[in-house]
């Protein structure tokens, strides 16, 4: 499969069985972060080979910071807002499978903000908003 580039860096699918999972493999540049998002129906896995990955969860007020690296694995539940943060440069796999009785479709994803890489690799502890703009409240006050 061929190598899809990103804001962030590139991703591929490597594996996927229709409606039920789909894997892809993520090379994600120092700096980098993805979109504030969320998907209806869709877990979201992550699997760290390489780097240090922070993942950044909102709920309501409520802004949850987590940081992987090697070995590590966490997953997301469909309907929390997250976003991922590079701090180092990262290698990683990606999981979504359905956990809402639903079926896994690339459709499902509801983007709030656009993803990038932050000048000099600097991220914040809260939410990155742009390459240069972040918050620690609830981004949907700060863009509502």
């Amino acid at each position: 499969m061929s190598w899809e580039t990103k804001a962030w860096g590139r991703t591929r699918p490597t594996d996927s069985a229709p409606g039920l999972f789909s894997n892809h493999e993520l090379e994600i540049l120092a700096g980098g972060f993805c979109s504030l998002h969320y998907h209806e129906q869709r877990a979201n896995q992550f699997y760290i080979i390489e780097g240090t990955l922070r993942i950044v969860e909102v709920y309501g007020w409520d802004v949850r910071v987590r940081t992987l690296r090697n070995g590590d694995r966490y997953t997301i539940p469909s309907l929390v807002t997250h976003q991922f943060q590079a701090i180092t440069a990262v290698k990683c796999e990606e999981r979504y499978f359905a956990d809402r009785n639903g079926i896994v479709v690339d459709t499902d994803i509801i983007r709030l903000t656009i993803g990038g890489i932050c000048p000099n690799g600097i991220l914040a502890s809260g939410v990155q908003v742009t390459a240069t703009e972040y918050t620690t409240l609830d981004i949907r006050r700060s863009i509502a």
